[in-house]
């Protein structure tokens, strides 16, 4: 796991977070796709987007007293396909 997004999300809230790949792109090539998914099931991920080297996703539910684990897989324009993690805490 790399890194643990900032703040605890409330289940309430719908909140975006993202990866910035620019560091772990080889140059001259581009993201063709981005997909996401949470473990364990409970978040509901939606608006998935790829804006140059950034990749984000709308991050709304889950259960209270949770911590999740964000996995964000690209697709990339030379045919790779490479993996990002990070944790999520669901509060009340």
């Amino acid at each position: 796991m790399s890194k643990t997004f900032g703040d605890a999300k409330f289940a309430a809230e719908a909140v975006d977070y993202g990866f910035d790949w620019s560091a772990a792109l080889p140059d001259g090539v581009a993201i063709s796709s981005s997909t996401w998914a949470a473990t364990p099931p409970g978040l509901t991920l939606s608006n998935p987007q790829v804006q140059g080297a950034r990749t984000r996703v709308r991050v709304a539910g889950g259960a209270a007293d949770t911590l999740y684990v964000l996995s964000n897989t690209l697709l990339l324009g030379n045919g790779e396909t490479v993996v990002n993690q990070a944790m999520l805490f669901v509060k009340q």
